[in-house]
């Protein structure tokens, strides 16, 4: 078992599994953009790594932006370079052409 699973299955309910979107990945997936703090302790930035691993892998576009210091939530500290990156990310996948 990866520690990843074990840190959904920690305390032992299968639900964690059955909603935790890494399961469901597939090459029909729209992009993805994932945006997360790397101090977040409430949901560990390794859940965001291994979902971007899992779409890399199944053939989807997928990037993902680690906010220095950012804790969970939308509040992020410091500059806002997330900010910018997401409409050049939705131009280029969500822009009818």
């Amino acid at each position: 078992m990866s520690e990843t699973h074990r840190l959904f299955m920690a305390d032992g309910f299968d639900t964690y599994q059955e909603a935790f979107p890494l399961y469901y990945v597939t090459s029909d997936d729209p992009p993805f953009l994932l945006i997360h703090g790397d101090a977040d302790e409430t949901v560990p930035i390794k859940n965001s790594e291994v979902m971007e691993q899992a779409l890399r892998k199944a053939g989807v576009p997928v990037k993902l932006i680690s906010v220095p210091g950012g804790k969970h939530g939308q509040e992020f500290p410091g500059p806002t370079y997330y900010m910018r990156e997401m409409p050049r990310w939705f131009d280029q996948y969500l822009l009818k052409k």
